[in-house]
């Protein structure tokens, strides 16, 4: 109850009809930045409409060139992030060249991520910044830029290598400035 009277009018909670109820979504880029969204078959289209807006978000308040993404739709076969593959058109950096579909595509690039986690630690961190937004602060024009891993359905089409590889992720990637937008679908 504290809670809601703190809020701004327009960030109070109404009630929708189905008698839950509606919260803006607040992420404390780049320090908290990860979302986990649980929805059935039902919900799916409203979950992967939530962080198709994240993304467009993100850039919308990002410095150019200062965000990737790396989408994975292994069941809607990059239908569900369609409308992002335009910015591959521009700066194919900006979504890792396109979205990934298959097992052996999703390994190779969770791979490429957790190789950037040990390059940022190793590199960039060592003892001198608890996370790359300090390392960022410091380096000025030469900063690491924030990434993020959107998946669509997990955990279909994920591995017993991808899945250890997206753990990785989980673990040290918000430090290293890689955060986690996922689907989740627990059937």
């Amino acid at each position: 109850d504290d809670l809601l009277k703190s809020l701004p009018p327009e960030a109070v909670p109404t009630p929708i009809p189905s008698g839950r109820w509606s919260l803006p979504l607040l992420l404390r880029f780049p320090f908290a930045g990860s979302t986990l969204i649980e929805a059935d078959a039902s919900r799916r289209a409203q979950a992967l409409g939530t962080f198709n807006h994240i993304v467009c978000r993100i850039l919308a308040q990002s410095p150019p060139g200062r965000v990737a993404f790396t989408i994975f739709d292994p069941v809607g076969l990059g239908q569900s992030f369609s409308g992002l593959t335009h910015l591959a058109d521009e700066a194919e950096h900006l979504i890792d060249g396109r979205i990934w579909t298959q097992a052996a595509q999703m390994e190779e690039r969770l791979a490429d991520l957790n190789d950037h986690l040990e390059k940022v630690i190793q590199m960039y961190l060592r003892n001198d910044f608890p996370t790359i937004a300090e390392y960022n602060e410091q380096a000025g024009n030469i900063a690491e830029r924030f990434r993020f891993v959107v998946l669509a359905d997990f955990p279909a089409g994920f591995t017993d290598l991808a899945l250890r590889r997206l753990l990785a992720i989980a673990t040290a990637g918000a430090r290293c400035g890689v955060f986690l937008l996922i689907h989740w679908d627990p059937t």
